[in-house]
């Protein structure tokens, strides 16, 4: 109660000014918010002060300005979040929630991935926001029907102009250049991207057998491993290997000469953003993870390893219908992930045909200009 007293009377002060715009994501400093930030900085130089809601322990040396959001916040922690709450014409976040508390503020929830498998506990805490981003009119249905009653009144909230952080992938981008990978170059990179099965939080998960000692599908043993790296080898092909940030890791701790398990702290070393690398990817593996929609915009060849679909439909399940708008090459042992690899090298995409089916299901927009286009409609709604 003294709490809202206080911004009640904060807000009502003539010289209270709202030069502040609020940024969030996971990880931090990158996805959507990073792209908007980057648009509205070129579009009004010098205009806004931008912040990043972070958590208090965020160890990350960066130019960006933070404020802590969580994590054992002290009492002059929390004045400082508020105050800056309470001053922000603008919040765009896409993970942890940055609720507003005044009125005036517009609050565009940006969202860090396509809608695909169900997250309920999720996407109900969310809060209320005046608008949240969708990839497509088919997509911003769903994204409604989940949101509606929680987040959002009316369909006309959820926008499907694309997502901002989709216009990375289409930037010039190199591992070499940027000094992850070194000479002499690979005939083709290969990135696996595989979704959750053990979630760090347990609130959702599924324990294959074969999956519980690598994190991995079709891994059951460390000699797969080496099969693996074999066949890689064989034709000068790289695969990097990079798990869902809320997986358990437990992969091997051995170097491999055609396998690179990337990390965070990898990336971050050499400035590589999660679309950036998808970039790199000459194809891509994966199976119920956001990044199928974000690589189906490159319409490349994509490898699937759902030979737990029927587990992992009744443990988690989605909000759509996987079946219908998920193409691609279809993995249940390695000896399939063995034919993947050459057809990859050779160049035989087996499903193209499908992907360019759905694509527009998917995508409202192929292109990199999301970015301007959340501008422009932040512009029709509020005086930046």
């Amino acid at each position: 109660m003294m709490k809202k007293m206080l911004l009640k009377i904060l807000f009502s002060f003539p010289f209270f000014k709202r030069d502040v715009i609020l940024l969030e994501s996971n990880p931090a400093f990158d996805g959507s918010p990073m792209m908007l930030e980057r648009e509205i900085k070129k579009r009004f130089p010098d205009k806004y002060r931008f912040f990043w809601a972070v958590d208090k322990h965020c160890e990350k040396k960066t130019l960006e300005q933070t404020i802590s959001f969580w994590g054992g916040l002290t009492l002059l922690d929390k004045i400082r979040k508020y105050f800056y709450l309470a001053k922000a014409k603008l919040i765009i976040d896409s993970n942890n929630p940055v609720v507003k508390l005044n009125p005036k503020t517009l609050r565009l929830y940006t969202t860090h991935g396509g809608t695909l498998k169900k997250c309920d506990k999720y996407m109900h805490s969310i809060g209320p926001v005046d608008y949240a981003l969708s990839l497509s009119d088919k997509i911003a249905d769903v994204d409604f029907q989940i949101m509606k009653g929680y987040s959002v009144s009316k369909r006309e909230q959820v926008l499907p102009l694309g997502f901002p952080l989709h216009d990375v992938l289409f930037e010039d981008f190199d591992l070499y250049r940027c000094g992850l990978l070194k000479e002499p170059r690979y005939q083709k990179i290969v990135g696996w991207l595989p979704t959750f099965r053990q979630h760090k939080n347990n609130d959702q998960s599924i324990s294959l057998e074969t999956e519980k000692k690598f994190s991995l599908p079709l891994i059951g043993k460390i000699e797969d491993f080496d099969r693996v790296n074999e066949m890689f080898a064989r034709r000068n092909c790289l695969l990097i290997v990079q798990l869902h940030h809320s997986q358990i890791s437990s992969l091997p701790e051995k170097t491999y000469s055609n396998i690179l398990f990337l990390t965070q702290e990898q990336k971050d070393k050499y400035g590589i953003k999660n679309m950036n690398l998808l970039h790199c990817f000459d194809a891509m593996i994966t199976d119920y993870s956001g990044a199928y929609y974000e690589f189906l915009l490159l319409n490349r060849q994509i490898g699937l390893t759902i030979d737990d679909f029927d587990d992992y439909n009744a443990k988690i399940g989605f909000y759509v219908d996987y079946r219908q708008l998920v193409q691609g090459e279809q993995m249940s042992n390695i000896d399939d992930l063995e034919h993947f690899v050459e057809h990859v090298v050779s160049g035989n995409d087996v499903c193209r045909t499908e992907r360019e089916k759905i694509v527009h299901d998917v995508h409202n927009y192929v292109d990199n200009q999301s970015a301007r286009r959340v501008v422009d409609f932040i512009c029709s709604k509020i005086d930046l």
